[in-house]
């Protein structure tokens, strides 16, 4: 499904995917910290791929995404 354009690299896709699943994971677990740290973990993969891994759409796409998650994500748990 990822790499059906084309624009990422099937093995990088498997890991940000895992990656956003662990976000997901955590943000259901109303733990907004491990969700941020995850998400980080997610862009930092982003800037150390090499270009051949990831059209710069995708990459663009990806952490914009990424970034505005962890702007909205609270800290503490998401419950009141």
């Amino acid at each position: 499904m990822i790499d059906e354009l084309g624009w990422v690299d099937p093995t990088l896709g498997a890991t940000l995917l895992f990656r956003l699943s662990e976000a997901r994971a955590a943000w259901e677990a109303d733990d907004g910290t491990t969700a941020k740290a995850v998400l980080q973990t997610l862009l930092d993969t982003l800037a150390q791929a090499p270009a051949g891994q990831l059209g710069s759409e995708a990459r663009q796409l990806v952490q914009l995404n990424a970034e505005a998650l962890i702007a909205r994500t609270p800290t503490h748990s998401f419950q009141t």
